[in-house]
């Protein structure tokens, strides 16, 4: 429905002679950092006053503060389409701990042995992956599912693991020590991890929901200056124009940055946008989080004409996606009429 609607949005702007599709920015307000974004349009947000952070989820519905342990600090790394948020929390004692939140309760996931461990994502499965202490001492990046429980995932060799990303199928996204020292990008898949460096070369930062393969390698030209080049592996688009920078994907999205680094930019299939153009009048946009499969993107912008001044916006299309059957059912009676249109002329010709 998401592609449907962003085809029918397109479509009607190319009848109307629009080159660019229509956005509309919502403040949600300078007090808090902006961190996930989910299908639903839910916002995690973090808040860091006095040396700690504060972790709430805002949605249609309101806003819910996310609960911890008892210690000073609560941050929401990622949060999944059921609103399920993870992250760490600290104890009483100091002890930082990874995280789930759903329905109201915070659940401590432990650790692989260690004192503590920390998570950065989740998908819809309720997968989380992170990273933990074990009892030797060793941070290890872990994988825990709500059936199986906290699993160390090992590393390329090295003392050291981290776990980053995880795909809808479950392939996680992390860096190792290698036996050799040097910091290196896996995938684990299937049981095993990786070595994404040996396969492609230093530079993927990402996963996308299909397991799309996303980053940047800076690379020197025929001048000696470093250029970006884009790194997009297991996808079959490109994003055109002067995107040059990936950060992040959603199905039918990129998001990342211009070659020099200074406008941030949403791309699809079709074309690439700066994210300020489709913002409106005077909205600067200093950089995006997510964006979702709706086209959403949460953002940190300054409007000093509204107002407003600095922090969250979040930009949806224009017409929002529960409104999508209305346009699709307009368009429909455009095209018949059309279609009829055309048949009368071919009958009378």
């Amino acid at each position: 429905m998401n592609k449907l609607c962003l085809a029918l949005l397109l479509a009607a702007h190319a009848w109307a002679g629009a080159a660019t599709p229509i956005y509309k920015a919502e403040f949600l307000g300078a007090a808090h950092a902006p961190t996930d974004l989910n299908n639903n349009g839910a916002v995690l947000n973090n808040l860091y006053v006095d040396g700690h952070y504060t972790s709430s989820l805002s949605t249609r519905s309101g806003v819910v503060a996310i609960d911890g342990f008892g210690g000073p600090d609560v941050y929401g790394a990622a949060v999944n389409d059921a609103g399920v948020v993870t992250g760490y929390a600290t104890h009483l004692d100091g002890r930082s701990h990874a995280f789930v939140h759903a329905d109201g309760k915070t659940r401590d996931l432990g650790t692989l042995g260690g004192l503590s461990s920390g998570a950065s994502a989740i998908n819809n499965a309720g997968a989380v992956v992170g990273t933990s202490w074990n009892a030797a001492g060793e941070a290890r990046a872990f994988l825990y599912t709500p059936d199986g429980g906290m699993q160390d995932l090992g590393t390329l060799g090295g003392a050291r693991s981290e776990a980053h990303g995880i795909s809808e199928a479950g392939e996680v996204l992390g860096t190792s020590f290698t036996a050799a020292g040097e910091w290196h990008t896996f995938l684990y898949s299937g049981g095993t991890m990786i070595d994404l460096d040996t396969l492609y070369g230093p530079g993927i930062h990402g996963i996308g929901p299909n397991g799309e393969l996303l980053g940047t390698r800076w690379e020197t030209d025929a001048a000696g200056n470093l250029v970006p080049r884009m790194i997009i592996e297991r996808s079959a688009w490109r994003p055109t124009g002067d995107f040059a920078i990936v950060s992040s994907m959603a199905e039918g999205y990129m998001l990342g940055r211009n070659r020099d680094g200074t406008v941030a930019m949403l791309a699809t299939p079709e074309a690439s946008y700066a994210l300020a153009e489709l913002a409106g009048p005077g909205w600067r946009i200093e950089f995006a989080v997510d964006v979702n499969d709706a086209g959403q993107v949460l953002a940190w912008g300054c409007n000093w004409q509204l107002g407003h001044g600095c922090g969250n916006v979040l930009l949806s299309p224009v017409p929002e996606p529960a409104t999508c059957g209305m346009l699709a059912a307009g368009l429909g009676i455009v095209a018949l009429a059309r279609r009829r249109k055309g048949s009368a002329v071919s009958r009378s010709a």
